[in-house]
């Protein structure tokens, strides 16, 4: 079976899309911020220890009455006996405010953060925090994410309504730490099918805990990936540790999780990334302190920072949390090099036999440039999504396109089809 020239260029485009996947850990970059005005290397953390001392058993709306910290028990999450506290700013002008979802029991580390944050000057935003009995084998943390938003944006029954818009939200939960093959903070970012968080959020991170030093920091699930230097890989055994990273990310974060409540706040437009804390870090000492001093730092670059005409990346994907692809541009064109050839192909052989013929072309071209063309929509339905099926289901089309091209339509067009 010889093919024709068009038929080879095809043919062509479409190989060189199916190496792509191979190809991506060559477009490994350092990340880098793409919004200057959060300057994150412009304070300096005033935590020196933290890791408040609260006996075994405490009561959460015990401890923040003895605080002095207003609390008022989150409408609508009765299963995980969720309470909320804002911490005001001095002013708020631009009426936003920073959400923090937190696991009950990281009271010693949540709680030194609320009084640092409200004897702060420099606070320009509200800060919110709901505390969730996590533990309780009622609580749905996703389902409590979603009824406390829901009331605070559509019916308006907190309380804390007046806090204004939410700019961000961070979760803390409690995670295995380096005892379970984890860092001291794990990242997890939920993709939500391809809605990550704004890039400029996780890079700030990184670099005010950078700032913070002490304490590990890396994804969830990638520990290891963070021992790797960033770039272009070097040898086959570096291709195939970026890759196993690649597939991690996709898998753990761009995939995410059913348990994770991250995709109810995409669904708001509010960028939400998860702090796992390791077990270390809320029992008071140096892990403790660096994870305040991180928090602490975090919420001073995310103080007064309004992004209205300017948005980073949601679309990249990471080998670690400072090395990635942030530029969709590194990704989709394999997609698209795999999904324009199962178009073209019945597309150019329907205007070759239009033009030979000097006719209607016959009904099984049709059918497979009708068949093919429906491929390609349904790819780009999940190009971002889960672009990895859409590249799939665009890898298998086009050859399965060519046999029936090359074999049914020519064989049924008799020997002057072949000719064509």
């Amino acid at each position: 079976m010889v093919l024709r020239r068009w038929e080879v260029l095809v043919t062509m485009v479409w190989l060189v899309g199916l190496a792509g996947p191979v190809a991506l850990p060559f477009f490994a970059e350092t990340v880098r911020l793409d919004e200057n005005a959060l300057l994150p290397h412009q304070s300096a953390p005033t935590f020196r220890t933290g890791g408040s001392k609260l006996r075994p058993g405490f009561n959460l709306r015990s401890v923040l009455r003895d605080h002095g910290l207003p609390f008022s028990p989150a409408a609508g999450v009765d299963a995980c006996d969720a309470t909320t506290t804002v911490v005001k700013a001095g002013s708020n002008p631009q009426q936003q405010s920073l959400l923090w979802f937190v696991d009950a029991a990281l009271l010693p580390l949540s709680l030194d953060l609320m009084l640092q944050l409200g004897g702060s000057k420099w606070l320009a935003r509200d800060a919110i925090f709901v505390h969730l009995n996590a533990s309780s084998a009622s609580c749905d943390p996703s389902h409590a994410a979603a009824e406390w938003l829901r009331g605070y944006h559509e019916t308006g029954d907190h309380a804390d309504s007046g806090a204004g818009n939410v700019a961000a939200a961070i979760i803390l939960s409690q995670g295995p730490g380096p005892e379970g093959g984890e860092a001291d903070l794990a990242v997890r970012l939920n993709g939500d099918a391809g809605l990550l968080p704004n890039l400029d959020l996780v890079t700030t991170l990184r670099i005010v805990h950078g700032n913070a030093g002490g304490a590990s920091i890396a994804l969830a699930g990638m520990a290891d990936c963070e021992r790797a230097m960033c770039g272009p890989p070097q040898s086959p055994r570096d291709l195939a540790r970026s890759t196993s990273c690649l597939w991690r990310f996709y898998q753990g974060h761009w995939m995410g999780r059913s348990d994770f409540p991250g995709g109810t706040f995409r669904s708001l437009a509010i960028d939400a990334l998860e702090l796992a804390v390791s077990p270390a870090a809320s029992r008071g000492g140096r892990v403790t302190a660096h994870t305040l001093r991180s928090l602490e730092l975090l919420s001073r670059s995310l103080n007064n920072v309004e992004e209205k005409l300017h948005h980073s990346t949601y679309a990249y994907l990471l080998f670690s949390l400072g090395c990635g692809a942030s530029s969709p541009l590194a990704w989709i064109w394999f997609v698209v090099a795999t999904a324009a050839p199962v178009a073209l192909l019945p597309l150019l052989a329907l205007w070759r036999e239009s033009r030979s013929k000097g006719g209607s072309p016959s009904t099984g071209r049709v059918g497979l440039a009708m068949a093919s063309v429906a491929v390609v929509c349904l790819a780009c339905l999940y190009l971002f999504r889960d672009p990895l099926r859409a590249y799939t289901l665009c890898a298998l089309a086009y050859p399965t396109a060519m046999l029936y091209h090359r074999i049914v339509v020519s064989a049924a067009g008799g020997p002057k089809a072949r000719q064509d």
